[in-house]
């Protein structure tokens, strides 16, 4: 219910917000047994109380890799000094990054169709209700990708819509007694609060379904010609 949702996302937002600036050693300090002792089971389904479990394990294994790449890499410097160190450099080589390609099944090196610009398009939430602890995962997820991209050299569009028309939206319009329109825009203005909350940065470009209909037509029947 809304309850589960609220709790839910109140709590990716202190996870968030208390390890925002944090060392990995700091971090490699939180134990996810916390989640199970701390009465939280008692409001929250057992699927979000585990997903928030197996969080703190994976964020965990992902620290110990990190320190475990940042000793190797000391290792490697020798304390040497770095010939170039102090040069002045006009352009910023973008590092080589692999990414899972989900139609080859494999990682694959990362290619951008232009040097250096990285166009970035996410699927957004469908404004019929409050948002549940998978939006809230989308949101920070993608945030971080956005930032990561630009840190390492990347000039980034981010673009994630905002899917304002569906037959969940009529429905419970017409359980509230609202238009469609008016529950959407309520929902779309409680979805950026909690993505605010949770210290993730606008996207570029967010654009609406209802806005976007003849582009969303001309585009599947390209699709549709090409037999896809």
């Amino acid at each position: 219910g809304d309850s589960d949702a609220l709790i839910s996302k109140g709590l990716v937002a202190l996870l968030v917000l208390c390890l925002s600036g944090c060392t990995p050693e700091e971090i490699a300090g939180v134990q996810p047994e916390f989640i199970k002792a701390s009465g939280i089971s008692a409001s929250l389904t057992p699927g979000r109380n585990n997903g928030f479990f197996n969080m703190f394990k994976l964020m965990n294994k992902k620290v110990a890799r990190l320190k475990t790449a940042k000793a190797a890499e000391s290792g490697e410097a020798g304390g040497k000094a770095d010939p170039q160190a102090g040069e002045d450099t006009e352009t910023k080589e973008t590092p080589e990054l692999q990414i899972y390609n989900t139609l080859s099944r494999s990682k694959e090196v990362f290619q951008t169709l232009e040097p250096g610009k990285v166009k970035m398009y996410v699927c957004g939430v469908t404004v019929y209700d409050l948002c549940h602890l998978g939006h809230a995962r989308v949101m920070v997820f993608f945030d971080i990708v956005a930032r990561f991209l630009r840190h390492v050299g990347y000039d980034v569009t981010f673009v994630r819509n905002v899917t304002d028309i569906d037959d969940k939206i009529i429905k419970r319009s017409q359980e509230t007694g609202e238009t469609a329109e008016e529950l959407a825009r309520r929902m779309e203005e409680e979805m950026a609060r909690d993505a605010k909350s949770l210290g993730c940065a606008s996207p570029d470009f967010e654009p609406r379904v209802s806005e976007s209909i003849e582009e969303i037509t001309s585009m599947v029947e390209t699709l549709v010609k090409k037999d896809f």
